[in-house]
């Protein structure tokens, strides 16, 4: 499993890393502080799972970040998380209507937020594995 966190800090990469680790053990975690790097990362080594949180300067809104993430990551899962600097139900909302599959505040249990990103991965491959069937 190898995934990308977009815009986070070093606690929310720790986070990150703690969740996948206990799902899979030997997850590789990229990190990439600007849309650029991250963009890299999508084409040269594509990840199974992207995380984007508003936690660096780059990212004014997350929102912002996820619809233009989305753009470039048709295929790939998108979790956006959530919590820094006053997120509220808003912020979540928003995150969804830009394109995140879900949402993990980084208030969150270990055991909650593990499974939404199992549910994540699960659905996305249901559509990848319909998709092929269909072509």
């Amino acid at each position: 499993m190898r995934a990308l966190c977009l815009g986070c800090s070093p606690s929310s990469v720790s986070a990150v890393r703690e969740i996948l680790s206990n799902l899979w053990p030997g997850a590789d975690v990229d990190e990439a502080e600007d849309l650029v790097t991250g963009f890299g990362y999508l084409v040269w080594t594509p990840p199974d799972v992207v995380f984007v949180a508003n936690d660096s300067a780059w990212s004014p809104s997350l929102a912002e970040a996820i619809g233009e993430v989305r753009s470039h990551a048709l295929g790939h899962p998108l979790i956006a998380l959530v919590g820094a600097y006053g997120d509220g139900e808003t912020v979540r909302i928003s995150a969804l209507d830009a394109g995140a599959d879900d949402c993990i505040e980084k208030t969150e249990s270990p055991d909650r937020a593990e499974a939404k990103v199992l549910a994540v991965v699960r659905r996305t491959q249901r559509l990848q594995a319909a998709f092929r069937q269909a072509s």
